[in-house]
């Protein structure tokens, strides 16, 4: 006769999520006052899950927006980056960057690689030509949860 199989006890995932929250504000703390964050669209879902606006509204930033290629004239005078290391990420924060020097207006400006900054994010920076005026620094955020896969599993184990 076959025995029943003992209940197996998930991970808890929202350590985790905790951790990447902890990561995030203090990234948002190295730029002190009011700021707006650009955020990559395929970032926003990984981001609702570990915060939520009030917590970024408590840690001074203004507005965030989707990073999608349009330029948002205005706003702060510092903005915060939040992207992948793809080239079209690369190329569109460059462009809004540029759109700035154009109108001869200067922002602070840091852009946070996850989870990982690669060596062509500079290149396209510099041969855009804003390389070296914006501080760029790399994150491991969401480290497992890029993987689809291990994405549905979280998901699936925290029901």
């Amino acid at each position: 006769m076959a025995r029943p199989c003992p209940a197996v006890s998930l991970p808890d995932f929202s350590i985790l999520n905790h951790i990447h929250r902890d990561q995030l504000i203090h990234l948002l703390e190295l730029l002190p006052g009011k700021k707006d964050l650009f955020i990559d669209p395929a970032l926003m879902p990984l981001l609702d899950r570990i915060t939520g606006s009030s917590v970024l509204k408590k840690h001074e930033v203004d507005k965030f927006f989707k990073l999608d290629g349009k330029h948002v004239p205005g706003g702060c005078e510092q903005r915060f980056f939040l992207i992948r290391p793809e080239e079209s990420m690369v190329k569109i924060v460059a462009d809004s960057l540029n759109a700035d020097k154009a109108c001869s207006f200067r922002r602070k400006c840091k852009i946070i690689f996850t989870p990982r900054k690669l060596y062509c994010c500079d290149t396209i920076l510099e041969l855009e030509g804003v390389y070296g005026g914006k501080r760029c620094f790399h994150r491991r955020f969401f480290p497992l949860l890029h993987h689809n896969t291990i994405w549905s599993w979280c998901e699936t184990a925290s029901l």
